[in-house]
């Protein structure tokens, strides 16, 4: 028998000090007049485990707090599915849900001056006739019901802690780490230095926001840090835990570093999120005196019966648990023996970080640690799936199957592993697509979140093969209108790339459209778009012509720009200069961008490529057409489709190239995004250039200098810096200012014959531009695009005009005149297109499919960079 273990360690109860309050902040002291608080982060975490947050001024947020019945702000559901900026299959604009305030949780936001943050729950705006106003993909009603079932059905409370671990770098491309020292070493934290302030501020506003830190330390890998908190009751420890990440996040940017959680990001360099969890029954004296029947004496035997059958449940449920502790491709790294990050096996030991649940602590104060978590995760999802599962197992009062390990189960003999129950050992799911299949085929998993919840989870990470059938979609729809109704897109971006029913491309936003029959060379010139996207061709020279060859050209960076940020592959930070460089030029009033294209478009080969082997022959046979076409180089096409092509004879040949790499049969069942986008946007430093920038000029010309030229070229000679004509010449689509003529006068056989095409009983596309109003409340990708009007030479900033105010008159008409005059409404289908005009302008109805109502907003005007989107915070995308 082993001796007894002596009592160390602080001993946590649930009645105890892990009681502390959420929130440190009342709406009383927030309505006194000497508060400082002047706004209100409303904050969530989505389904993929992004924070997200809208903010209130204090004053609206008491307004509401005060004098609604149910406080709180509405949003759409397809705000949980964002990801890549798309909405997941299943998902769409189609409905609202209200954030009810938790005002519980209130609490100064200590990282931002002035800034307060609240937590809440997602409802039904009216009452579900069997749930009521439950909505059944909340996070946080999904742990708060688990919790709730756990005192009612095994009369038992929780309480859990989480170990923060993370990674401080000086640069992201490439990975720097801040100090690269080892684990615990005081050269790691040394006084006075960088690493040693954003620790001490991180665990001071911690302390400040009521949450307890315990200590803090260097860990192994380089640059990597941990911050351990205390324990806290299920929903307040994971509300914690997002206060916590934010707080790292923040203060890391203050000093200038960032910080990531990403599981892995180098080779052996592995960050995860221990999870410690204890059971405690409500009835202290439950067991006292009567006879366990379900005592397991082999097992376990310094454990009380309770915790036995808690531990079991979570260990019979780890592997189909996985895909919510570990939701990423890349967290599967961690599975892998050797290593001390939980092993490859489902079991447990006391003290052992080579098995997935750990045993620590002295007796009467010991917990569980769940070691296989990292990060990435959820931790309302991590929560609510361990403690449901080992509710189940008090509930079932399940034996408990599996010894106290002492060694590593792969390096145990067939006697070894009899004996400890593991004459069956089972192995954790090796990737994401295993663990989810392990997911979908659980019972207890379908109980738990129900099936709504386990189909829409799955479906939050777009795969690489959905990502290239939406784009098919999308290139298809733009080359027919070409084809069949003489129109140009003319502006293809991610932005305006939506996912539709069954994860269906759908191309929107034909403001910029234009009709090959009536318009002059100028009118076709590109004044405006986003940088990221834009043919070569257009990058080169403002005053060529668009043709549809530049659309699909548009096309293939759109394919490229999200497979480099959010698809595996092995690019570096030199291969994304042609997306993410970008400068600013104060005495020439330009933004520079794009300069590296035309280095990639040359390259006869491509060391550097994606993991996924039918999109990476996609890519680089989509590269060697437009090669040839807008560099007119002759080169042999290496790593290209078995199939040329041409798109200058025939645009819908480059169509083949899709549909051959769609049939391909190596696809992986699901190649997953990155849950952190492995490349940075934009520095702090450039961005607070380009911000000066825009303040110092209202007007800058997206084309207007060497934004879209390489270094080593001079200025065309044609690019007049004081004209103004070519962006007046801009009309919204579907009006012949000249003739006075609709599309549908212009075009009466083509109306007709698309009309035709439409399968009766297809729902149209509704969707109209507002004339004036709001900025659209946009759920698509990222994008930067720049204020397009270029001033008269003889403008100055503020001066009124005559002239200038005509020419604005001018433009407000033709924008009236384009919105009640036919929009353009495409949706393709197995038997065609349908082009409908419309009548006056009505109350857009919302699209069956998107549920969107795409306008042409003042987000023309934003200078925000790819992945920066309204009312999101900015950082979410890169964690």
């Amino acid at each position: 028998m082993s001796q007894q273990r002596l009592l160390y360690g602080v001993a946590y109860s649930p009645a105890g000090d892990a009681t502390t309050q959420s929130g440190d902040l009342t709406i009383e002291s927030l309505s006194q007049p000497w508060s400082t608080i002047r706004y209100v982060r409303v904050q969530w975490v989505d389904l993929s485990g992004q924070i997200r947050y809208k903010v209130l001024t204090s004053k609206y947020f008491l307004k509401m707090a005060t004098s609604s019945v149910r406080p709180g702000i509405t949003s759409t559901i397809g705000t949980l599915s964002v990801i890549a900026g798309t909405t997941s299959p299943g998902f769409n604009g189609i409905g609202e849900i209200l954030y009810a305030f938790d005002l519980g949780t209130l609490r100064v936001a200590h990282y931002e001056p002035a800034h307060a943050v609240v937590m809440g729950h997602f409802e039904e705006l009216t009452p579900h006739p069997t749930r009521g106003l439950v909505f059944p993909l909340c996070p946080r009603t999904i742990l708060q019901r688990v919790e709730r079932e756990a005192q009612t059905t095994a009369g038992v409370r929780f309480l859990a802690g989480v170990e923060h671990e993370f990674i401080l770098l000086t640069t992201t491309s490439p990975a720097t780490a801040i100090n690269s020292a080892d684990w615990a070493v005081s050269s790691k934290l040394p006084s006075g230095s960088t690493e040693a302030k954003v620790l001490q501020e991180i665990a001071r506003l911690l302390e400040a926001a009521s949450i307890e830190v315990q200590m803090y330390h260097a860990e192994a890998a380089p640059g990597q840090y941990e911050v351990i908190t205390g324990p806290l009751t299920p929903l307040q420890a994971a509300d914690a835990v997002i206060y916590t990440r934010e707080t790292i996040y923040n203060v890391a940017s203050k000093y200038g570093l960032r910080a990531t959680f990403a599981p892995r990001i180098r080779s052996g360099a592995f960050t995860g999120a221990h999870t410690h969890l204890s059971v405690h029954d409500i009835d202290p004296q439950a067991h006292n005196g009567e006879p366990n029947p379900y005592k397991n004496a082999s097992f376990g035997h310094t454990l009380p019966s309770t915790e036995r059958s808690f531990l079991q449940g979570i260990l019979t449920a780890l592997p189909s648990v996985l895909p919510l502790t570990y939701p990423t491709p890349f967290s599967y790294d961690r599975v892998q023996d050797g290593m001390w990050t939980g092993g490859s096996y489902v079991c447990w030991g006391t003290d052992h970080r080579e098995a997935p649940v750990r045993l620590t602590g002295s007796p009467g104060g010991h917990h569980f640690e769940v070691r296989c978590v990292d990060g990435t995760a959820n931790p309302y999802h991590v929560l609510a799936a361990l403690l449901g599962a080992g509710t189940r197992g008090i509930v079932e009062k399940v034996p408990l199957e599996i010894g106290d390990c002492r060694k590593a189960v792969v390096d145990m003999s067939t006697e070894e592993r009899a004996s400890m129950g593991l004459e069956k050992a089972v192995k954790l799911p090796s990737s994401v697509e295993e663990a989810r299949r392990v997911m979908q085929q659980s019972p207890l998993m379908q109980d738990l979140f129900g099936e709504e919840f386990i189909e829409k989870y799955i479906s939050i990470n777009e795969s690489s093969k959905q990502l290239v059938q939406a784009v098919r979609n999308c290139m298809s729809d733009v080359i027919q209108v070409y084809l069949r109704c003489s129109r140009l897109n003319r502006d293809v971006s991610l932005e305006n790339i939506e996912l539709g029913g069954e994860g269906r491309g759908i191309i929107i936003d034909w403001d910029h459209s234009r009709d090959l029959s009536g318009c002059t060379s100028s009118e076709l010139y590109r004044t405006n778009g986003a940088w990221q996207f834009l043919s070569y061709g257009h990058l080169r020279n403002s005053r060529k012509p668009h043709t549809i060859l530049d659309d699909m050209e548009s096309f293939f960076w759109v394919l490229l720009y999200i497979g480099c940020h959010y698809l595996p592959n092995t690019f570096i930070s030199y291969d994304l200069e042609m997306f993410e460089e970008q400068r600013g030029d104060a005495e020439q009033r330009a933004y520079f961008g794009g300069l590296n294209k035309l280095a990639y478009l040359r390259r006869s080969s491509v060391n550097r490529g994606f993991i996924c082997p039918p999109f990476q022959r996609l890519v680089r046979g989509l590269r060697e057409p437009f090669k040839r076409l807008n560099l007119d180089l002759v080169e042999n096409p290496s790593h290209s489709s078995s199939k040329e092509v041409s798109p200058d004879q025939d645009p819908t040949s480059i169509l083949s190239l899709f549909d051959e790499a769609l049939m391909a049969d190596d696809w992986p069942e699901a190649d997953d995004r990155l849950e952190e986008d492995r490349f940075p946007r934009i520095s702090a430093a450039q961005q607070q250039m380009m911000q000066r920038l825009h303040h110092r000029h209202e007007h800058i010309n997206f084309f207007q200098f060497a934004a879209f030229i390489p270094r080593s070229m001079s200025v065309p000679p044609d690019l007049d810096l004081a004209r103004t004509d070519a962006h007046e010449g801009d009309r919204g689509p579907g009006t012949n200012s000249e003739a006075g003529q609709t599309e549908e006068d212009k075009h009466p056989v083509a109306k007709e014959s698309l009309t035709k095409l439409a399968p009766s009983g297809q729902h149209p596309d509704d969707r109209q531009d507002e004339v004036e109003g709001s900025d659209r409340e946009s759920i698509a990708g990222p994008t930067l695009q720049s204020t397009v009007k270029l001033p008269s030479g003889s403008l100055k900033r503020g001066a009124k005009d005559e002239r200038h105010e005509a020419k604005a008159a001018k433009r407000s008409r033709k924008k009236l005149r384009s919105a009640e005059s036919m929009r353009l409404q495409l949706r393709e289908t197995g038997s065609g297109y349908a082009l409908r005009s419309r009548g006056p302008v009505a109350p857009p109805p919302r699209d069956d499919l998107t549920g969107r109502t795409p306008t042409r907003s003042s987000r023309r005007n934003s200078t925000r960079s790819p992945g920066q989107q309204k009312g999101s915070n900015s950082r979410a995308s890169t964690r």
